[in-house]
């Protein structure tokens, strides 16, 4: 692995904890990992979930980001 992925993989880690904690920002970096597959395998499910939760949360940029990610992969 190259120094970029280690420190995605590294950064998503972060994200993803502050995520489970109810951070809304973290909530759509996590979201915005899984679904373009930076620090972390792709999942367009689980990234749609944290942008959703993003999104609820308060977060504009994340609903912005849902709404592409749910037109790329053809879900509402």
């Amino acid at each position: 692995a190259s120094g970029n992925d280690v420190r995605r993989e590294a950064a998503f880690q972060d994200y993803l904890a502050a995520a489970e904690l109810g951070d809304a920002w973290a909530e759509m970096r996590a979201g915005q990992g899984y679904c373009m597959g930076w620090g972390v395998h792709a999942d367009q499910d689980r990234g749609v979930e944290w942008l959703r939760k993003a999104a609820a949360d308060g977060n504009l940029e994340a609903k912005g980001m849902l709404a592409k990610a749910l037109q790329l992969t053809g879900r509402h």
